[in-house]
């Protein structure tokens, strides 16, 4: 998949027991829906389960030939909107969830602690 922001390609990588994607280039961040809530409650998968991950995610995406501007780079069903919530600035898909972050910005949300990483991620996905 390429990247939201400079269009780059990007590459699957660890992260606390996670399968991220991540562009070399301007260093953003791609998780997929439920991914954050997982790095946040600090749950991992298997290095098993995320090379088995990684190679389905490989395949699924030199499958599609096209990716448009602007759509959701996993599911490539809605165009990911743009959420800012306390000083960071996500886009979202509102179909799979997922969620693209730019360099520092996941860092910057996991620090936060004057609220509890539950509300602020509900403000972040499900805000009207």
């Amino acid at each position: 998949m390429n990247c939201m922001r400079c269009h780059g390609p990007m590459k699957k990588a660890e992260r606390d027991g996670i399968l991220i994607d991540v562009c070399p280039d301007c260093k953003g961040i791609w998780l997929d829906g439920g991914e954050l809530d997982m790095l946040q409650k600090g749950e991992r998968k298997e290095v098993k389960e995320i090379l088995q991950e990684a190679r389905e995610e490989i395949l699924e995406e030199r499958s599609r030939i096209l990716q448009i501007s602007g759509m959701c780079l996993k599911c490539q069903k809605s165009h990911v909107q743009a959420v800012q919530r306390a000083g960071v600035e996500l886009d979202i898909c509102p179909s799979c969830h997922g969620a693209f972050f730019d360099s520092g910005e996941l860092e910057q949300l996991r620090a936060r602690k004057n609220k509890s990483f539950k509300s602020v991620l509900t403000e972040f996905l499900f805000r009207s």
